[in-house]
């Protein structure tokens, strides 16, 4: 499992905090939830909000996609998207994993 640095760490805790700004999250709760994140084994690429709670994109350098390695504690993976670059870099791929956090609520509507 790759380690991250403490800038790192840091930084998917703003990124974190930025993507659920509109939602009634506490401090805490985010501190939890970027620190279960951080302890993913692939390194994080970008952090969004979803329908799902929290999606996760990830580049991978490999043709080998290990599910366990994507898995994040407290999170559930609800959908997995999987888009291969192809000709360009074939062995590249852009994997968005969509999480649902019980401490962010999910959208209405």
């Amino acid at each position: 499992m790759a380690k991250l640095s403490k800038s790192e760490g840091r930084s998917i805790r703003r990124s974190l905090a930025a993507a659920v700004a509109g939602r009634k999250v506490s401090d805490t709760k985010v501190t939890r939830i970027a620190e279960a994140i951080s302890a993913a084994d692939y390194r994080i690429a970008g952090i969004d909000v979803c329908i799902y709670g929290i999606c996760l994109d990830y580049i991978l350098d490999g043709p080998v996609l290990e599910l366990e390695r994507l898995q994040v504690k407290e999170g559930i993976l609800r959908k997995l998207e999987v888009f291969p670059y192809g000709i360009i870099a074939p062995e590249l791929m852009h994997v968005r994993a969509s999480f649902d956090f019980e401490e962010i609520p999910r959208p209405r509507g």
